[in-house]
């Protein structure tokens, strides 16, 4: 994926998601590994971090993460499966959920730090962002497939399809009643499950 066999040089496939993809998970992991150096070591030892260049890394490396987060969806819909292949939006879903999911994770690993009101508040309002970006998606992921959507009718898949809107629409309702305490706790747990129920469906429903 990342080097021509022959040549031992490094090789980018632009037509094969998976090439280049593989170079996008490369690429981030470097940002990643800076990023993990400097919370481990602190600014003080990594000063490159400081000033302009820290932020141009940073944000690089944020737009990276976020074509990774889209990454297991578009390659799923260029495979010749049904469902994964019917539909435009499986990229985007996987997306918004990634982010969904990830901004829960943060809200809940905050609650362990005591943050600043602040910071849980704003973490909290991007999550309920997300959550509504992710049920616009799922909207448009189940018309885009028209009528082999039926096929999530089926028993199994419809005690996951609630799952997933438990997930989505119930945080929705407890971030805007509250961004703190326990309730913060609750939404962002139950974000987590519904991520997981969405991507339960969504790969195995396609196999079955």
């Amino acid at each position: 994926m990342l080097f021509d066999s022959r040549t031992l040089m490094p090789h980018l496939k632009t037509w094969s998601p998976m090439s280049v993809g593989a170079w996008v998970l490369l690429i981030f992991s470097a940002f990643a590994f800076v990023s993990f150096l400097e919370a481990l070591l602190g600014d003080e030892r990594l000063r490159f971090m400081r000033g302009g260049l820290g932020h141009l890394i940073t944000s690089v490396g944020a737009l990276f993460g976020l074509v990774l987060a889209g990454y297991t969806g578009v390659l799923l819909s260029v495979s010749n499966q049904p469902i994964w292949s019917d539909t435009w939006a499986l990229g985007g879903l996987f997306l918004a959920s990634g982010l969904s999911v990830g901004a829960a994770t943060l809200v809940l690993l905050a609650r362990l730090s005591s943050p600043a009101p602040s910071t849980e508040a704003k973490l909290s309002r991007a999550d309920r962002f997300f959550v509504l970006l992710e049920l616009v998606l799922l909207v448009a992921f189940i018309l885009s497939l028209g009528a082999i959507a039926q096929r999530f009718l089926q028993p199994r898949w419809i005690i996951l399809w609630a799952l997933v809107l438990v997930g989505t629409l119930i945080p929705l309702g407890l971030r805007g009643a509250a961004h703190r305490g326990a309730t913060a706790v609750l939404a962002s747990c139950l974000v987590l499950i519904g991520g997981l129920a969405l991507r339960i469906v969504v790969i195995f429903s396609a196999q079955m």
